[in-house]
């Protein structure tokens, strides 16, 4: 479904919702834990969003755009989330920087554009992920070479070559170039 295009839930048929809720509830999941830091506690305040949607108690506003709408309803879910669970002083400051407009929509970006390199590492072939993700959790590339029982110079190549189709797959998806490369720069330290 197109985040330009706008639905009611009275128009909306069970094809339908089930294709919003497949496109939009992983990122929103995602999105929603860089606030809360508790993935299944994110998961469970997306999921809340999209069955009152399905209820009729959230209307999305056919002039405005459903992603832009979903992620502000999760950012809400987040901080009332948070005025409950936490009674400290330091979340008042916290809850302050959450409702900040500018660190919203950067978070938001940066959350889809995570979320858009991980669906493309996905794409790529399983020697090409494996590589990628052990570089994700920290191991340099004799290590890889080690783990996986392969020339440190195979580790560099394919990570090349993953590196090349990463970046390919990004423009495909017409993200911000930029702000994708500074992400995989710091993802893959190339």
């Amino acid at each position: 479904m197109n985040a330009q295009i706008s639905i009611n839930k009275t128009s909306l048929s069970q094809k339908e919702y089930q294709n919003l809720f497949n496109e939009q509830y992983p990122p929103l999941c995602f999105f929603a834990n860089k606030f809360i830091n508790d993935m299944s506690v994110s998961k469970d305040i997306v999921q809340d969003i999209f069955v009152k949607i399905w209820e009729g108690k959230i209307n999305i506003n056919k002039t405005k755009s459903v992603k832009s709408f979903l992620y502000t309803i999760v950012k809400n879910e987040c901080v009332d989330y948070i005025k409950f669970k936490i009674k400290e002083k330091d979340s008042l400051k916290y809850i302050a920087e959450l409702t900040n407009d500018l660190s919203f929509d950067k978070a938001m970006i940066e959350e889809e554009i995570h979320f858009q390199i991980h669906l493309a590492i996905k794409k790529l072939s399983i020697k090409s992920q494996e590589i990628i993700i052990l570089t994700l959790g920290g191991m340099t590339n004799p290590e890889i070479a080690e783990e996986l029982e392969i020339s440190i110079n195979t580790v560099k190549t394919i990570k090349k070559r993953a590196y090349k189709n990463l970046r390919e797959e990004i423009r495909t998806k017409n993200i911000d170039t930029n702000k994708a490369n500074y992400i995989l720069m710091l993802l893959f330290g190339e």
